[in-house]
């Protein structure tokens, strides 16, 4: 769905998928990028180093962070993903996933935006409109680096968790 919305998103913006590849499923992307002609548009880097993929990160300007509802793990993934921590960390503003648990974090933490991510034309308007409207745009780079420094970091979690267990 993320490669098929970049049909709709402006041709000035890449997408970049970075990761390993199971069971050779790079092939079907591929695919898919040759036949929606967006080999201009949308690149695949799999199995990269630690170094190029934090490159990548610093110099995204949006994070896309879906997961498929088809586990109770994915269901629960606000806060607690490393693709959503890796973004938070480098201040990229993002879009996650429309459900309950996401919901429920915005309450608390505004530092993203939600879509369906199995629609591909809402996907890619909710991208058109964060690099659109620029006051969104730095509204979630400013909450999210003081969410990340007061509360979303490790050394807080740590420490929280730590009080609770040793209770």
């Amino acid at each position: 769905e993320i490669i098929e919305s970049f049909q709709f998103v402006s041709k000035k913006y890449i997408l970049i998928i970075a990761g390993s590849s199971i069971k050779n499923y790079h092939l079907t992307l591929l695919n898919k990028i040759n036949k929606l002609n967006l080999n201009n548009q949308v690149y695949i880097f799999k199995n990269i180093k630690n170094k190029f993929w934090f490159e990548i990160l610093f110099k995204s300007k949006i994070g896309l962070c879906f997961y498929r509802q088809d586990c109770t793990s994915h269901k629960f993934m606000a806060g607690t993903s490393t693709k959503f921590n890796n973004y938070l960390m480098a201040n990229v503003p993002m879009l996650v996933s429309f459900n309950k648990d996401f919901l429920r974090f915005k309450k608390k933490f505004d530092i993203f935006n939600t879509v369906d991510p199995t629609k591909p034309k809402k996907i890619a308007k909710k991208i058109n409109y964060l690099f659109k409207n620029k006051d969104r745009y730095n509204q979630i780079k400013v909450k999210q680096k003081k969410s990340f420094n007061k509360y979303l970091n490790f050394d807080y979690q740590f420490k929280n968790s730590y009080k609770i267990v040793l209770k």
